[in-house]
């Protein structure tokens, strides 16, 4: 289990370049190790639904910020990527690592 004071350490993948603007509202979401996290807490895929489905229903639901392992497994991406869809959430930021120069 993951504590409120541990990190989770993630290896991003790369992108050229960074954004260091904040979205508002946000909701962090964790694929690692084909475990999926919200806002750390551990869920199945049956919990982000109802997550999901909550979200949906706000008048301005909030930007999902998406963290994987580098070596996640592209289903497991597509899964949370579906499920944002099927609930009409289209607020989706995907962090990145920024390459060292």
């Amino acid at each position: 289990l993951i504590e409120k004071d541990q990190v989770m350490e993630v290896d991003l993948p790369e992108s050229s370049k960074s954004s260091t603007e904040a979205p508002p509202n946000k909701v962090d979401l964790t694929i690692k190790d084909g475990a999926f996290f919200m806002n750390e807490t551990q869920m199945d895929v049956g919990a982000l639904a109802r997550e999901f489905e909550f979200y949906s229903m706000e008048a301005k639901p909030p930007v999902f910020s998406i963290r994987m392992d580098k070596d996640t497994v592209a289903q497991d991406f597509v899964t949370v990527l579906d499920l944002l869809k099927t609930h009409g959430l289209r607020g989706i930021h995907i962090n990145t690592k920024v390459e060292q120069e």
